[in-house]
Parts: C-alpha cells; structure tokens; sequence
C-alpha cells in the first residue's frame, strides 16, 4: 500500500506540473493583454510600453522559468488589472463554488443510488424507462440553456425561489438544481449498468439460494460490489464539476469564482486565470487522489494491478 500511495502522489504532482504548464503556453499563444487593458484610443507605444512593462519582451523561455519560480513559491503573479496577489482574488470566491459543485454532486450521486436501488427491489422496469429517458432529454440541453428555463419557470412565472446572487439557502435551489440534475442521468445510468452487472454474480445466486429476500441482497450485497466501478467515474465528475460551474454561476450570478475567471479570460487577465487552474487542477487531482486511495482500500486488486 505504502508503494501505491507514492506512486499515486508522483502522478498527481507531475498532473499538476503539466496541467499549468499547458496553461501557460496557451495564455501566451493568445496573445499580449496590453491593449485589452488600456483604454480605447491607446496609442500603440503606450500598448507596448505596458507589455514590457509586463514582461511581455522577454523570451518566451524567460518567462517560463518566472513562472515556475513563482509556482515554487506558491504565486502566479498579481492581476494586471486589479494590482493585487491574484490567488487572493480567488480566496474568497472558492467556498461558495465548493458549496455549489460539493451540493451537487452529494445531491445528484444520492439520488441516483436511491433511485437505482428502488427500481431494482421493485424490479418495476416501467420507472427504470421513463427515468432514463427524462434523463436522456436533461443531457440533451445545455447546462446554460436549462439554468435560464429553470429561471423563467419558478422565478419570473411562479415566483417562488430568487434567481440572482446567494440571498439564503433558497438561492442554492435552482443552480444545484441545473448541476445535479445533469450529474443524476450520468450517476444514474452507470448505477443501473454496475448492478445489472452483480445480479448475475455467483455470490448473488449463493445468497438467493440461502433464503435471503431480494431486498437484503440488492442492498447489503450487491450495492456495496455495485458502488466500486462508480467511485471512479464520481472522483472524475466531481472535479470537472469544479470547474464546470463557471457557466451556471454566471448564469445564476452565483458569487464564486465563475465571474471573476470569465472577466480574467476576456481581459487576457493571465494571472488571475492561471490562479483558477491551479486551484481546479490542485482540487481535481486532490478528489481523484482521495477516489484511488478509497478505492484501493476497499477493492485489494486496483493497488495489485
């Protein structure tokens, strides 16, 4: 186990070390931000007076290796625009996109258990159909598109829950709502599958022939076995749902870090979207790190293979 854990933390750091290089290159294959941060009407010596100022004239290579310094010491820079430590921008920010994505994914991972395990005691395939076509017609409309109709329905028509910012509880509604929904089909389906999958298992058949009801096998038997393969396809989820929310919180006016990355991507603004990499990525890799190791530790053969 000790040999396992160590080579599951020397893949997370080298995941983390090639997730923020590609994101450095690509940030500076995008362009220089001098003119997006100027005022229109800029000349064209004040634009390049601020890049250099930015350190946008050095080599490329040169510019690389500040930045892994910087990532040494645990910074990636002040915002260009804000003048402050861009990590702090984020700080503040990351709870309630943690409250969001976390409330989510319980909530849409939950539902999907229960919903799997009551169809398979009630073996009632008529449910089982119209779920996984409900959930097939939710995949099919974008997480943007379903937060706005979620929107017009219970705020602007019925009135029922606020549709802007964090006011309460209430305003965790409709954008946990929007996410979980769509994480309910995918959880859903491969619930179903997993124990579809067990139901002809030697040891299924082993405890029907002891007496056991179909209840008590479904449960203690086969959910347990049922819920391994799904961990893995959860730890993955989880963190592009991280990561995933910046839409649906813009949508929602959701106050995580959804905005300020979007105005950090349309302003150019490097440090602040290299700042929201590094703690995606870092929380990404930290989940599928937890997944592995809960993995390992309930299913011997994943840390034999």
């Amino acid at each position: 186990m000790p040999t396992y854990v160590a080579r599951k933390l020397a893949q997370a750091v080298v995941t983390l070390f090639a997730v923020m290089t590609i994101g450095f290159f690509l940030g500076r294959l995008s362009g220089r931000p001098g003119a997006l941060i100027l005022p229109e009407g800029a000349t064209q010596a004040e634009i390049d007076a601020l890049n250099a100022r930015l350190g946008f004239d050095r080599p490329l290579g040169v510019q690389y290796l500040d930045f892994l310094r910087g990532l040494l010491t645990g910074t990636v820079g002040d915002s260009y625009r804000q003048k402050v430590p861009a990590l702090d921008l984020l700080v503040d920010r990351v709870p309630a996109t943690f409250q969001l994505a976390l409330s989510a994914f319980v909530i849409g991972l939950g539902s999907a258990l229960l919903i799997a395990v009551l169809v398979h005691v009630t073996r009632w395939n008529g449910l089982r159909l119209t779920l996984l076509w409900l959930g097939s017609m939710r995949q099919s409309v974008p997480d943007f598109l379903f937060g706005v109709l979620l929107v017009l329905l219970f705020s602007v028509t019925l009135g029922w829950l606020p549709s802007l910012g964090n006011q309460g509880p209430t305003s965790l509604v409709l954008p946990v709502a929007c996410l979980a929904t769509a994480q309910l089909a995918v959880y859903l389906r491969l619930v179903g599958a997993s124990l579809g999958e067990q139901q002809g298992q030697d040891y299924v058949r082993a405890a029907y022939a002891k007496g056991q009801p179909h209840h008590q096998v479904v449960v203690r038997q086969m959910l347990p076995n049922a819920v391994i393969p799904v961990l893995t396809i959860a730890g993955l989820n989880l963190g592009g749902l991280l990561g995933g929310t910046v839409i649906v919180e813009n949508v929602f006016a959701w106050p995580g870090m959804g905005q300020v990355l979007l105005q950090a991507v349309n302003g150019r603004d490097f440090p602040v979207v290299l700042a929201g990499l590094a703690v995606v990525a870092f929380f990404f890799v930290a989940v599928n790190l937890v997944v592995d190791l809960v993995t390992a530790s309930i299913d011997p053969r994943v840390r034999l293979a």
